[in-house]
């Protein structure tokens, strides 16, 4: 039988507890971005709203030409036939994600190292 809580997830030590696991930044970035969304909209979040927050940060759907082609369009605005660091953070901030650089270039070095 499901118990209704209505308790709040505290985003400060959440996040804070994250980051003092030492995991590898990439191995909990869905994660970590999920809950810096949900800080933004105060400092604490009850778990529905969390699972909204993370839940289209996990589902992927199978990439298809015509889905990776829209990305690419989406992420190389100015039509320079490749995506640089201004393209990925541009995209990045505009759809609210305070991701740094340093995450950026972490995030492709993964990637590249892994395609």
């Amino acid at each position: 039988r499901l118990r209704r809580c209505k308790g709040k997830i505290n985003l400060e030590d959440c996040i804070d507890s994250m980051e003092n696991l030492g995991w590898d930044r990439l191995e909990q970035e869905p994660l970590m971005v999920a809950l810096r969304t949900c800080r933004r909209k105060g400092h604490k979040m009850d778990f529905s709203g969390f699972i909204d927050a993370i839940a289209p940060l996990l589902s992927a759907a199978e990439p298809t030409q015509e889905s990776v082609r829209r990305a690419w369009r989406l992420l190389d605005e100015n039509r320079k036939g490749h995506i640089d660091m201004e393209d990925l953070s541009r995209a990045v901030h505009s759809h609210g994600l305070e991701l740094s650089v340093e995450e950026l270039r972490d995030m492709v070095a993964y990637c590249v190292g892994n395609c």
